[in-house]
């Protein structure tokens, strides 16, 4: 059956661009389209059954779409999975393959692509050897969804058409985003629940709309043949009598892409392979023609392709995306080249190798032009050279082509500006000033924040746990570069364990989340879990400490650590009521800090098994999701201060690569943390989103106020971070690591106050006089550990 042109460009949205396809024209007043898809078979299902019932409706010419069920993959052997492939090979116009992932709306692109291309490997396989629609792939799957969703990432895999399935009245028919199309909504019967199909059939069709209808063969082994070929005639029957009503006609679920004109093109690439041989005049001739026939092509081999744009061509593979991240493409030669232009492969992107024997004569090149002018005028076809073809078929994914650049990326470690010994032991007095100017003698403990200038002085207070981790760092820097005494580390570290507080927090003694540095009291009766891990982490240190060893043993046991790890997720305690901090940037250096000292817990960096190593990288950045920017803290004092973990060492890569990058794109250094800042709202946290392809720089604040959320406050608070820099230059020594670290130490500096929080990206400018217990200890940490020789105190 036909649909009229006319009648159908009522049913899409009116600014939908069509161009002049083919529509068949011998049902004009037909409007409405019914897709018939059978699933449910599988190898337990007799063949005869399979094709008892199927060829029913192929008889009287009714299209259908065919689920197979993923065992029979395994099957190729056996006679169910025989019967499948033949009903391919005898009727490729009428039968198209639809591959079933349920699920599929739930999974990140990068995941909808493995799974989607685990499917069409074991498609493939069921139907290698056939000629056809099956040699170049299936071009729709079908899914569970009941809302729509963004499926372009299928694209690459030659998927262009989705079939959600989930019950309903009605049919909508809509792009997925730009590169897929989508069929939202299905009727659906179990054949071997109603021995006449008929009524139900009218039912569906009482009504104007759009129908895709749902047969599944499920069970039906337990009836006889007879009836199973019985049903299958009532159900035609019934067809059969709509359709002579003029209003339907019947389609195969892939014509619904190509019923999108210009919006939803397939591409063709035409790539030219080099031989030898092969006279210059030849080749030279055959790309003028080309060239005058306004046909784009691609002159280079497939590992060149590979390396500039993650393409890999093998000659007869099937669309793949691998557990290496690879994007995988088979070639069609010249000689296959007319097969694509056959109906039931309109619908298939592809890539054409042109090799030397389609070129070479005058007659080679004759044919082979003849052939892509064919291709050049059909009206749903564009032909493109290789890279744009991949742009257009490979929907962006900003975590994945985060990793992809960053295993691309090659980090230079010659570095003729790093530190000098004289430059660093300089910067760790500079941030040492900090500690002797503001500590509080009777506890030992310090000021949180300074802001001194002339004429004016504002001193903060309250110290929270985080604050106190980065004390003791500071402390034990300062006596390991030498700029303490023996003495006066250990009767800092005392005062320091002594002023911990130990206070009734709901049911648990803990360590409270605010104290006064004045007299340690504590200000609070929440606990916070990320800071109190940094604290926990330093203590671990100072407790191996040859001069302090077992100095914190007994305070750390008075606190109820074990309390706040419910279902191995570390808790925050807020208002007396616990609260799950799983979800956060420090979740991971926190578990870890509480694991040094006895108490499991979980990370969510430490995800389930994969089946690659790409996979669980995908994994691990995908935890970040919906958090707050990736930034240098916790991560790298995690190198610092026990090691990196694998899963670390991943986002440290990540970050630092996409930093550098950014700056040699832009020329504007980017070197983002967490961040005090001399104006409201005072803190900040500035790094990198990582599923976000553009403004990938971002900057939260800890207000709801309107006046912070604006484009341009952030911009005007962003920071070369201080602290970043040092930490940086400790893990990832590099020119470029450098280039911040000089940075900040030239515009950063405060005398006799230590270093600012960062300089802004905006003016080149540091805060004047503001600075503050966490970058000047973050900075004395690092320079330790780069005079250690980096290695994390705990491997000494």
């Amino acid at each position: 059956m036909a649909i009229n042109r006319r009648s159908f460009l009522k049913l899409l949205a009116p600014s939908l661009a069509l161009s002049s396809l083919p529509f068949p024209v011998d049902a004009d007043d037909a409007k409405d389209a019914v897709f018939i898809v059978i699933d449910g078979f599988d190898p337990t299902i007799p063949a005869e059954y399979l094709r008892a019932f199927v060829e029913t409706f192929l008889e009287i010419g009714v299209p259908i779409g065919l689920i197979p069920n993923s065992n029979l993959a395994s099957e190729t052997k056996k006679t169910t999975a025989y019967g499948f492939r033949r009903i391919f090979a005898e009727n490729p116009d009428m039968v198209e393959p639809v591959l079933w992932l349920p699920g599929l709306k739930e999974l990140p692109s990068y995941f909808q692509r493995r799974a989607a291309s685990d499917a069409i490997k074991q498609v493939s396989g069921l139907l290698e050897g056939f000629d056809g629609v099956t040699r170049h792939g299936p071009v729709t799957i079908a899914t569970d969804a009941s809302t729509p969703s963004n499926y372009d990432g299928l694209r690459c895999l030659g998927i262009r058409n989705v079939l959600s399935l989930f019950p309903s009245p009605s049919v909508s028919s809509t792009g997925c985003a730009q590169r897929t199309v989508c069929l939202y909504g299905s009727k659906q019967l179990m054949i071997v629940d109603v021995a006449d199909p008929a009524p139900w059939i009218e039912e569906v069709f009482a009504e104007a709309g759009w129908r895709q209808i749902v047969f599944s063969l499920a069970g039906i082994g337990q009836i006889s043949i007879q009836d199973a070929r019985l049903r299958a005639q009532r159900v035609s029957d019934a067809i059969g009598r709509e359709l002579s009503l003029g209003r339907r006609f019947l389609v195969l679920p892939r014509e619904h892409a190509r019923w999108f004109g210009a919006d939803q093109l397939r591409f063709v690439a035409v790539r030219i392979e080099s031989g030898t041989g092969v006279s210059s005049a030849a080749i030279t001739a055959f790309m003028d023609e080309l060239e005058a026939l306004e046909i784009p092509v691609t002159d280079t081999r497939p590992s060149d392709l590979e390396s500039e744009i993650d393409l890999m061509l093998l000659p007869g593979a099937s669309a793949a995306f691998d557990g290496s991240g690879h994007f995988i493409r088979g070639d069609t030669t010249m000689s296959q080249a007319a097969s694509l232009l056959a109906n039931g492969n309109l619908m298939q992107d592809a890539i054409l190798a042109i090799g030397p024997q389609d070129y070479e004569t005058l007659h080679a090149r004759k044919a082979t032009l003849d052939t892509l002018d064919r291709f050049r005028q059909d009206p749903g076809t564009r032909l493109v050279d290789v890279t744009d073809f991949f742009t257009a078929t490979t929907a962006p994914d900003p975590v994945f082509d985060l990793l992809r650049e960053t295993r691309r990326d090659i980090i230079d470690d010659t570095d003729p500006q790093a530190l000098t010994g004289d430059e660093l032991l300089a910067d760790a007095r500079q941030a040492w000033a900090y500690f002797e100017r503001f500590s509080i003698p009777a506890t030992g403990l310090c000021v949180d924040t300074a802001d001194v200038q002339d004429g004016y002085s504002w001193l903060h207070r309250e110290l929270t746990m985080w604050d106190l981790g980065s004390l003791f760092a500071a402390v034990m820097a300062a006596h390991e570069i030498g700029l303490i005494s023996d003495a006066d580390f250990v009767a800092r570290s005392e005062l320091l364990i002594n002023a911990l507080p130990v206070v009734p927090i709901g049911k648990l003694l803990l360590p409270s989340e605010v104290i006064s540095a004045d007299i340690g009291a504590s200000l609070s009766r929440n606990f916070n879990a990320c800071d109190t891990g940094r604290l926990l982490s330093l203590l671990r240190e100072l407790d191996a400490h040859p001069l302090a060893q077992g100095i914190a043993v007994e305070k750390v046991a008075q606190w109820d650590l074990d309390g706040v790890v419910i279902g191995g997720h570390v808790h925050s305690v807020i208002n007396g009521r616990p609260i799950d901090r799983f979800r956060s940037q420090c979740a991971h250096y926190t578990a870890r800090a509480f694991r040094a000292w006895g108490i499991a817990a979980d990370s969510p960096y430490e995800v389930a098994d994969a089946v690659s190593k790409t996979d669980r990288d995908m994994q691990t950045l995908l935890t970040l999701a919906g958090l707050d920017p990736l930034g240098a803290e916790p991560l790298l004092l995690e190198a610092l201060e026990t090691g990196l973990s694998e899963p670390s060492h991943l986002l440290a890569d990540a970050l630092f690569s996409a930093q550098r990058r950014d700056y040699e794109r832009s020329g504007k250094l980017i070197c983002m943390s967490e961040a005090p800042i001399n104006r409201e709202p005072w803190f900040t946290y500035q790094g990198l989103n990582i599923t976000a392809s553009e403004e990938r720089w971002r900057v939260n604040v800890t207000s709801s106020d309107p006046r912070f959320a604006t484009s341009d406050f952030r911009r005007a608070i962003m920071l070369v971070n201080t602290k970043a820099a040092y930490l940086w230059a400790a893990t990832r020594p590099s020119s470029y690591s450098s280039l911040l670290v000089r940075h900040v130490r030239d515009r950063a500096r405060l005398e006799g106050i230590g270093f600012s929080p960062g300089v802004f990206v905006a003016t080149g400018k540091g805060m004047p006089g503001y600075s503050d217990i966490n970058t000047n200890g973050i900075v004395l940490e690092a320079i330790s550990f780069i005079t250690r020789g980096r290695k994390p105190r705990a491997s000494l």
